[in-house]
């Protein structure tokens, strides 16, 4: 598991010492450049009707939530380059979070001016394809949900560069496959299958590394990623009645803060 850790974080493991490179925080920036690239290209104002196009306000979204992944994935290996020295790691903790409910009010500021009908949203209105049935439909729609309140928590993590790097796969994924929506290379049908691929794929990942916590006997290295979860899950009903999301998220961003890296795995892969 230290080999792929020094894979993916530039980080060589040398007994207790760790010597880290630039590598990884440069490989960073393509990601942000991908996307911010999409505010180059025209795109229309409102969902369209009866397929899974890109619009502006999904593209705010994307580009906010985003770039959330980009910097705690920066502050999380910010935190290691430093050897978790308490002056770096407090930077990187409190960045990450106001990262976290930063994202959530630029994301209410991007729909407050972009959508153009109250009707609309970027998850519950998204179109389908011509013959999904409603349980289908609810199927999707309650994993696309419960996968950003999980993808939020992992950002909380400020553990492991992967964990908030890996979710920004079906957040860049969706553009791009709406993009091929748009030209007519996929279908609605293609576009939530291969979507619910990249969202499952993350927590494939997940999956993978607590059966591996298990398998080296180790059970107490999962936890952390099983509460959150968890919490993700209690978060999510709490929306779903009618919460506040900012009632529900500043409370788990205030005990993260207060009492956060006790209970967080540093036995990173």
């Amino acid at each position: 598991r230290s080999n792929t850790f020094a894979t993916i974080t530039g980080t060589e493991v040398d007994g207790s010492a760790a010597h880290c490179n630039y590598t990884p925080i440069i490989c960073l920036i393509p990601h942000a450049f991908l996307s911010l690239s999409s505010l180059i290209f025209h795109i229309e104002k409102e969902c369209v009707v009866g397929k899974p196009m890109i619009w502006q306000e999904f593209r705010a979204h994307n580009i906010i939530f985003g770039m959330r992944s980009i910097v705690c994935s920066a502050m999380a290996w910010l935190s290691i380059h430093h050897h978790h020295q308490p002056i770096w790691r407090h930077l990187a903790v409190y960045t990450s979070c106001f990262a976290v409910l930063a994202s959530s009010k630029s994301a209410d500021w991007a729909t407050h001016n972009l959508r153009h009908n109250s009707f609309e949203s970027t998850t519950a209105t998204m179109p389908y394809w011509e013959g999904c049935n409603s349980t289908t439909e609810y199927v999707f729609k309650y994993v696309y949900a419960l996968s950003q309140f999980a993808a939020t928590m992992v950002c909380l993590h400020v553990s492991n560069p992967a964990w908030p790097l890996v979710v920004l796969l079906p957040i860049q994924g969706a553009s791009f496959l709406m993009t091929l929506v748009r030209k007519g290379i996929i279908s609605a049908y293609s576009y939530h299958l291969l979507y619910m691929a990249s969202i499952l794929l993350v927590f494939a990942v997940g999956i993978r590394y607590i059966i591996s916590c298990i398998w080296y006997e180790e059970y107490s290295l999962s936890a952390d990623l099983l509460v959150s979860f968890g919490i993700a899950f209690v978060a999510y009903q709490l929306r779903r009645f009618g919460c506040d999301k900012f009632t529900i998220w500043i409370p788990i961003v205030a005990c993260r803060l207060a009492r956060g890296d006790p209970y967080i795995n540093w036995d990173v892969w």
